[in-house]
């Protein structure tokens, strides 16, 4: 009878202590380690039944704080999501530029990280572009420096991240120190343009996978907010060229016609206009020529136009150039003006 007494003492005086603990826990990485605790003890209870020791009010006690347990898990999880969602919020309506900068502040201010990396992806390698956070005056981050390429043969982890579009925890010895960091993909259009590197959490109460998932989503949802702030900065320069191209047409369709030739008499039969035998102020462009300024016509950039017609963006240039020089402009809405006033014949008395 003093065993069952004693037994049951020591059970109610644990499960007392796991009932303080679930309700005191000190941050996300307690929640872990109390489930462990609670599943240990639990087995206990479960052999203590069986052999006719354990009361059924303990055994109901710890499945109620476990399901407390998981409740709690569940609502910091949504929390740190609706945290989430509120920094990448905060982020709209700046530029690119800035999106990425202010990011990075973001990580380090609200979410724990002490420092964090943003690098842009490249075909063959990968570049460190900012560092912030402590200690980031150095410009280093685990032997990455800011401004110096990185080749993807070099980098085993950041060839997994790119290749399969997901983020990696990096814990390994070098030859100098130990390194050891997070790192999640910017993907935009299906494709990795850029990487978010942080160190490991260095808090107490915290765990490196806790971090590792916000990372990933913060991740995510960054792309989407940089995503939208590069189609607007392209939309308003688009639209910039679009008023340019405006005024370059009102003055071409406003300017007097060609020197010497002679206005029609009132009332007269109206005058042909007779074709500019002046190969200066008819230039003719090649097929290939007409080709990209029908797409810049269309507004495309030049990464668009080479994607379109399978060349590289320096020939796309150099197709433009030699456009420019041929109606004499200097600027691309000007080139584009000329062609589509040469195609509608205006100023020069031909159709097409």
């Amino acid at each position: 009878m003093a065993t069952l007494i004693a037994g049951h003492a020591e059970m109610t005086t644990g499960a007392d202590r796991l009932h303080s603990r679930g309700r005191n826990l000190g941050g996300p990485g307690a929640y872990r380690e109390l489930d462990r605790q609670l599943d240990r003890f639990l087995r206990r209870l479960e052999r203590q039944r069986a052999a006719g020791t354990a009361a059924e009010d303990l055994l109901a006690g710890v499945q109620r704080l476990r399901r407390e347990l998981s409740s709690r898990a569940v609502a910091h999880g949504a929390g740190r999501l609706t945290a989430i969602r509120h920094a990448v919020d905060s982020l709209r309506g700046t530029s690119s530029r800035d999106t990425i900068k202010a990011a990075m502040t973001l990580l380090c201010r609200d979410f724990g990280f002490s420092r964090v990396m943003v690098s842009t992806v490249r075909e063959h390698d990968w570049l460190p572009r900012y560092l912030h956070g402590r200690g980031a005056t150095s410009s280093s981050f685990h032997g990455f420096s800011v401004g110096l390429p990185v080749r993807f043969a070099d980098a085993e982890a950041e060839t997994a991240l790119v290749q399969g579009k997901h983020g990696v925890v990096v814990s390994r010895p070098t030859a100098s120190a130990r390194q050891d960091y997070l790192a999640a993909p910017i993907t935009v259009g299906g494709a990795v343009i850029g990487m978010l590197h942080a160190d490991f959490p260095e808090a107490s109460g915290t765990t490196v996978m806790a971090h590792f998932d916000l990372l990933e989503a913060f991740a995510e949802c960054l792309a989407v907010v940089y995503e939208r702030a590069v189609l607007e900065e392209k939309v308003s320069q688009q639209r910039g060229e679009v008023d340019k191209l405006c005024a370059t047409m009102a003055q071409l369709m406003t300017q007097p016609g060609p020197a010497g030739a002679a206005a029609p008499d009132v009332g007269g039969p109206a005058a042909v206009a007779e074709p500019m035998d002046d190969p200066a102020a008819t230039p003719e462009l090649t097929p290939r020529e007409r080709e990209v300024m029908s797409y810049v016509a269309t507004g495309a950039t030049n990464r668009d136009i080479a994607r379109c017609l399978e060349i590289s963006e320096g020939t796309v240039k150099s197709h433009l150039k030699r456009v420019a020089e041929k109606f004499g402009t200097t600027n691309r809405a000007a080139a584009l003006a000329m062609y589509l006033a040469m195609d509608a014949g205006v100023g020069s008395g031909r159709s097409r």
